[in-house]
């Protein structure tokens, strides 16, 4: 990376993007959402059914789109289950039909029904037709349409400056105000969601999060945002690193590494900081940017570190 004033993704990477950009006309443009009041909601999906294991997080506005706007995509569902689609919506017993974890092409009809503190959306599909939870959703758009949205440069660099410069307000007005911040420690450790408006206070906040386990089997990595999260974002974003698109840049380590799959069509940017001196080689970091579209504009929604490891964790899951 450049300095402070220059862009986060550094002069090769961002030499290539923004020549895509040029060719296609285009000029930059940032998330600029303004930030509002938003109440907590606990998505918790209907019933005993096949539904995705894991509990939805919270969503802070409801989904929005009819037939005639831009496709969804299936996300946040394991690589391992699919996405029930009901009919009618939240029946257990009235399943017509599942979407793949990574489903793209799917389309609202307009209907929606609240049920309890879930939102479910109407939706067609290829071959199929029926009712979904809507926190399984997303804007759909395709790697090579992301990878060359002069928007997410845009968002990146002040992304990076907004963490350099601690500016919580700012981090929160980059985020998705539909899920806030999913963040994991490590790939395969749980994700810990941070919604907006607790964002804007993070660099004070003084709660202690448990952010899942570190590389001694048993024991557990916790703290503060500042404490754990912001030195590990700061050693990226503060200094010179590569970037790539849609794919992963580490260094030497003894675990696997890939790009969590309950996450498979949000794409991404990865920014890979370098070990030092050739003794050092496992002091690289990098971390993965996921990014939500909200009608059409993109906002951070997921951060995943990756480091180098020797000792591979326990209890996982994966």
């Amino acid at each position: 990376m450049r300095d402070r004033a220059g862009s986060r993704f550094g002069a090769s990477a961002a030499a290539a993007v923004l020549g895509a950009v040029a060719i296609l006309g285009l000029t930059l443009a940032g998330c600029t959402r303004a930030i509002v009041p938003l109440s907590f909601v606990t998505r918790t999906p209907p019933g005993p059914t096949p539904a995705p294991t894991r509990t939805p997080g919270p969503t802070f506005i409801a989904i929005s789109g009819n037939p005639t706007g831009h496709p969804y995509a299936v996300v946040w569902v394991p690589a391992e289950s699919s996405l029930p689609v009901q009919q009618p919506a939240g029946i257990p017993g009235l399943q017509v039909g599942t979407l793949a974890p990574d489903q793209r092409g799917i389309y609202l009809t307009g209907n929606s029904t609240l049920l309890g503190s879930s939102l479910w959306v109407e939706v067609l599909a290829p071959g199929l037709a029926g009712w979904v939870n809507s926190w399984y959703l997303t804007e759909d758009v395709s790697p090579a349409d992301f990878c060359t949205d002069p928007q997410v440069v845009a968002l990146l660099d002040g992304f990076g400056e907004a963490i350099l410069s601690r500016d919580g307000r700012a981090l929160a007005s980059m985020t998705s105000p539909r899920r806030g911040l999913a963040i994991r420690y490590d790939w395969w450790n749980p994700e810990i969601i941070l919604p907006p408006q607790d964002l804007q206070g993070i660099y004070h906040n003084e709660t202690s999060i448990h952010w899942g386990a570190s590389d001694t089997p048993g024991s557990p990595v916790e703290g503060t945002f500042d404490q754990v999260v912001s030195p590990l974002l700061e050693d990226v974003f503060g200094a010179e690193s590569e970037v790539t698109c849609n794919s992963l840049r580490t260094g030497t380590t003894s675990r696997e590494v890939r790009w969590p799959g309950e996450y498979a069509t949000l794409n991404f940017y990865a920014f890979h900081r370098p070990g030092g001196d050739p003794g050092s080689q496992l002091t690289w970091h990098t971390w993965a940017v996921g990014i939500e579209y909200v009608d059409g504009r993109p906002c951070v929604t997921v951060l995943v570190h990756y480091r180098a490891e020797i000792t591979p964790a326990s209890g996982s899951g994966h």
